[in-house]
């Protein structure tokens, strides 16, 4: 059985924390210029606003960001070219997936939705999702090709073969899960590079597009000023 869900972001850091950022952003950039004097209840979103349109952008490495990603395995290893960030990563040494089951996550070009997709061989392949619906024609061969390598990997699981040795049969597709701490400069560039970036692939563009959005809409003072990468 092969398992088809969507990529998805969880953030992590409590939200209160987040939205107390701009003060302690406040404290740390104003001993650049010693104007702590000029702190007052309503000036962090203005002074944040200020350094970053002047690019005065380290003040923001004194905060960071968790969050808890869903992704596929090609999307994770897009991620994790990005420097400087913590990461914690779903680990298929030690994660046996025949008794977790397997989770996708494909392309949408392929026009498989989220559920469960099972095969049956009757004269020639013929694959459905276990709720009944055909598979679309053109995405036939992969599914097929997903439930082969999940059941190769099953086999060897029930074979006692280690999982650290069986996960060299799953695929790219398979979903994995991470937990990413970044400082808000480095947030900021992994935005630029990857959310509003139209030459990033879609997978993880969709990720960090979500968010971004998040964030946007708690922090404003930190990414009100990102725009959408022309190319």
């Amino acid at each position: 059985m092969l398992t088809i869900i969507k990529p998805s972001h969880h953030i992590l850091t409590p939200c209160q924390e987040i939205l107390d950022m701009p003060s302690m952003l406040e404290q740390a950039g104003r001993t650049c210029y010693k104007s702590e004097d000029c702190i007052t209840d309503k000036s962090a979103e203005k002074f944040v606003r200020m350094i970053c349109r002047r690019n005065h952008v380290s003040v923001l490495e004194h905060c960071s960001i968790s969050v808890r990603i869903i992704c596929s395995r090609a999307c994770s290893h897009q991620l994790v070219r990005h420097r400087i960030l913590s990461i914690s990563m779903e680990s298929q040494r030690y994660c046996n997936y025949g008794t977790k089951g397997f989770q996708f996550i494909v392309p949408p070009v392929l026009g498989l939705i989220p559920g469960h997709y099972a095969y049956d061989e009757v004269g020639d392949w013929h694959l459905y999702p276990a709720e009944g619906e055909p598979v679309p024609t053109n995405a036939r061969q992969s599914v097929w090709l997903g439930t082969l390598a999940l059941d190769m990997c099953s086999y060897y699981y029930d074979e006692d073969l280690k999982p650290e040795d069986a996960r060299y049969l799953l695929p790219n597709a398979m979903k994995t899960e991470l937990v990413v701490t970044m400082n808000l400069r480095m947030w900021r560039h992994v935005f630029q590079e990857r959310a509003l970036n139209p030459a990033a692939q879609w997978e993880i563009r969709s990720v960090f597009r979500g968010i971004f959005d998040d964030f946007r809409e708690l922090l404003p003072c930190v990414f009100d000023d990102l725009k959408e990468v022309i190319t």
